[in-house]
């Protein structure tokens, strides 16, 4: 949102488009978002500032970063990029009934999850 955000209030944009992409394989996966607008170009050698500059702190901290740049239109591009950690295998198989992204616990009651419903 920061990087919507910045290109509305300071770079005078008046459209902005975002992707999310997974890429790569295995260990090697990274998730992947790319703000791209049309407003003010930034300048070559740009880093990123205030609250692009903490998120980008907050990403190194987990392995991925955030950079800026133009593309050949002109169009200033965000991108920011996190490593997609492989599952835990386990040995244990799910309860019967279980649904993915849900768990159940001491707070569920039978045959509820405990996300919330």
């Amino acid at each position: 949102d920061e990087a919507i955000t910045n290109a509305i209030k300071h770079g005078s944009a008046k459209a902005v488009a975002v992707a999310l992409d997974l890429s790569g394989h295995d260990a090697a996966r990274q998730l992947v978002l790319t703000v791209t607008n049309d407003g003010l170009a930034l300048p070559d050698g740009a880093q990123p500032a205030g609250g692009l500059a903490g998120h980008q702190l907050r990403l190194e901290a987990r392995g991925g970063g955030l950079k800026l740049g133009s593309n050949q239109a002109g169009e200033t591009v965000v991108t920011a990029w996190l490593p997609v950690p492989e599952p835990a295998a386990t040995d244990q198989a799910p309860e019967p009934g279980a649904r993915p992204g849900r768990r159940s616990g001491p707070l569920a009651a039978p045959g509820r999850s405990s996300a919330g419903e």
